[in-house]
């Protein structure tokens, strides 16, 4: 009646295949991740990208994750779909809940204290940011963090 179904993502093995390009500052880089275990994310955050039924890392975020948690400066370029939201997010979650080294607390603030940006992620259209901050709240299920979204217009 409908005939097969047919999958219409990005075919990430062809993505895998691809030769990337890296120029840096003569300083090594950090090896890419073939897992999100291997990116030193946190165990919260692998639990939700669990809970989204990502299966392994796509090519972008395998070299920028790993890249952005050193500390590194990083610019990327990627297709549309190929998981470059998450390969910034990941480092940035990662950051904020202190899961660098050993995991700790996050400071939340006192009842009747202002809450204040820890992060911001700047777009260019207002469609952009509310798909991110939709992401976002997926990876920080469960987190004492929260994502908001503000725009113009």
């Amino acid at each position: 009646m409908f005939g097969a179904v047919k999958n219409t993502g990005i075919d990430f093995d062809v993505y895998n295949k691809i030769e990337i390009s890296l120029i840096d500052n003569g300083t090594p880089l950090p090896p890419k991740a073939n897992s999100f275990e291997d990116m030193g994310i946190g165990e919260a955050l692998i639990a939700n990208i669990g809970r989204m039924n990502y299966k392994e890392p796509t090519p972008i975020q395998k070299i920028a994750v790993p890249i952005a948690i050193s500390g590194r400066d990083l610019i990327s370029c990627a297709q549309t779909g190929s998981g470059k939201t998450a390969a910034f997010m990941f480092p940035t979650i990662t950051r904020l809940l202190g899961c660098l080294g050993a995991e700790r607390d996050v400071v939340l603030a006192a009842a009747g204290e202002t809450a204040k940006p820890m992060a911001l992620i700047v777009t260019p259209t207002r469609e952009l940011a509310i798909q991110i901050a939709t992401e976002a709240d997926k990876f920080t299920f469960k987190m004492p963090l929260s994502a908001c979204v503000a725009y113009g217009g």
